[in-house]
């Protein structure tokens, strides 16, 4: 709900409040722009440059006792980190680190379980929330940030179990979003579920449409898209929240009425099933797929800012992209003129379009240099 434009201390400050001036630090760095939405990351930013307060424009979304608290000391210390890194020393790309090697290997170990547990749900089996929940928390706790499953996905990403593998990155892209949310527990978890659940359909339909390289016909088309009534009529008397069947039914449902199965507009569209598909599109669009190669995440973010508002809902997209994006900070990026990098900077009007330090000193603001993109994150 909006709010009259005010001073709020730095101690009352809420994640997705909206900056509505420029906050500059002392020595003259921009530290948070206008028309930003509070996260973790510009809230440390502000506690490690000592702002007092800052002026806020609007309230994203009301809730009863949203804080910074959870992350305050881990984010901190990333910034931190990210302030003091020699410039003429670039980054270790993400897949060259020890971290990164340590998730594959969780996450390798969690996604034989998701297998195992998703098969035994098509088979009979009742669905455990708890587990379902537990398998991307023990993924997620052996992170240092949470937001590194973002970077970490997308320098694993070789779209090898298309079903299992994707389904568990969703889950996990879940839970790091209903925490943006400020989920409680409960809500999550069924969440999370809902994300872990949403496609598992598509183990009705025939392995030679899914894993087909060229186009589908329009009767492979139809058969594949039948995956979302699949995924209800296996999840629709298992004793589950409703929001999980409802989700796996309308997953690909769309605000203007362009998504299937059934066409369904606006509000019609259930919470979690526009929370999961924001998720659903990332993840896939992101991956390798056998018909493509995965797209570079700024890219994604792209075509999201430019086709997306009208279909999928705006406040949630808008909180998931600002997020995403600046996890991304200080990451390793090929521009299209084949030069390296390092992301420095996201325009807070442009999240697609960063500044970018180049390793031969210059640095290119892609909201001027409208010719040169980001070609790919490592």
């Amino acid at each position: 709900s909006a709010a009259a434009q005010v001073r709020i201390h730095i101690d009352e400050l809420r994640p997705n409040m909206i900056v509505a001036k420029d906050v500059i630090a002392s020595n003259g760095v921009l530290l948070v722009a206008r028309d930003t939405m509070l996260n973790h990351v510009s809230y440390t930013k502000l506690k490690i440059n000592k702002i007092k307060a800052v002026s806020i424009k609007a309230f994203s979304i009301d809730y009863e006792t949203p804080t910074f608290l959870e992350d305050e000391a881990n984010e901190s210390k990333r910034v931190s980190e990210v302030m003091r890194r020699d410039p003429n020393v670039p980054p270790v790309p993400v897949a060259d680190t020890q971290k990164f090697h340590d998730f594959a290997e969780d996450y390798e170990k969690s996604l034989a379980t998701v297998h195992e547990d998703i098969e035994s749900v098509v088979d009979g089996a009742d669905i455990d929330v708890e587990k379902f929940f537990e398998s991307t928390n023990s993924v997620m706790k052996k992170l240092q940030f949470k937001t590194d499953v973002f970077p970490y996905l997308n320098a694993m990403q070789d779209g090898s179990d298309q079903i299992f593998g994707h389904c568990a990155n969703v889950a996990l892209l879940a839970n790091l979003f209903g925490s943006w949310l400020n989920m409680d527990e409960h809500t999550l978890a069924n969440l999370v579920t809902a994300g872990m659940l949403h496609d598992i359909g598509k183990l009705k339909v025939p392995k030679e449409i899914l894993d087909k390289p060229g186009h589908l016909t329009e009767t492979e088309m139809a058969e594949a898209r039948n995956h979302a009534v699949y995924g209800y009529r296996i999840l629709e008397n298992k004793q589950v929240a409703l929001e999980v069947k409802q989700t796996a039914l309308m997953h690909h449902e769309r605000l203007d009425g362009s998504g299937y199965p059934v066409g369904a507009k606006g509000d019609k569209i259930k919470y979690f099933a526009k929370i999961i598909s924001i998720c659903d599109i990332y993840d896939a669009m992101t991956s390798d797929r056998p018909y493509r190669k995965k797209i570079c995440p700024f890219e994604v973010i792209r075509q999201f800012e430019q086709s997306s508002f009208a279909s999928i809902d705006t406040e949630l997209l808008l909180i998931f992209l600002q997020n995403i994006s600046y996890t991304y900070i200080s990451s390793r990026v090929r521009l299209s003129d084949d030069r390296l990098g390092e992301v420095t900077f996201i325009n807070r009007n442009h999240l697609s379009r960063p500044t970018i330090f180049v390793d031969d000193g210059e640095v290119v603001d892609l909201i001027r240099d409208k010719n040169i993109d980001v070609a790919e994150i490592f």
